[in-house]
């Protein structure tokens, strides 16, 4: 216990209780701890979401009739999918040929050919 006065002149007294400043200093790392980890864990659980999200949109994108004759000309499973199917596959063609970049070694140029064929053989493992 500390004594001071004030203006009037009369004595005051002062608590000090250094034990409630640590427990207000716990309490505020506590809070600030348990406010880091809903973040987190928001993150966690939301990320997967947006992606999924995402990658819905783009499968519901329109696919070129080109790439479609493309798919058709140099992959011969493709003309024996069912209807359905084929909406499924390109649908999975247009998220991998969103998501993933196609890289040519030793000089090859990477046509857009190219990229539907790969793209296409990749995404039947999705579908089947």
């Amino acid at each position: 216990m500390i004594s001071a006065s004030n203006e009037s002149g009369r004595p005051q007294i002062l608590l000090h209780y250094p034990q409630l400043a640590v427990k207000k200093r716990v309490l505020i790392k506590v809070v600030i701890f348990g406010l880091t980890l809903m973040v987190i864990i928001a993150l966690i659980w939301l990320v997967p979401a947006l992606i999924k999200l995402r990658r819905q949109a783009i499968k519901e994108k329109p696919f070129p009739l080109h790439w479609e004759a493309i798919i058709k000309q140099n992959l011969i499973f493709y003309k024996h999918f069912p209807p359905s199917l084929r909406k499924r596959l390109q649908g999975h063609v247009n998220v991998i040929l969103a998501e993933k970049q196609f890289v040519g070694c030793g000089g090859l140029q990477i046509t857009e050919e190219i990229k539907l064929t790969i793209a296409a053989i990749s995404a039947r493992a999705a579908v089947e």
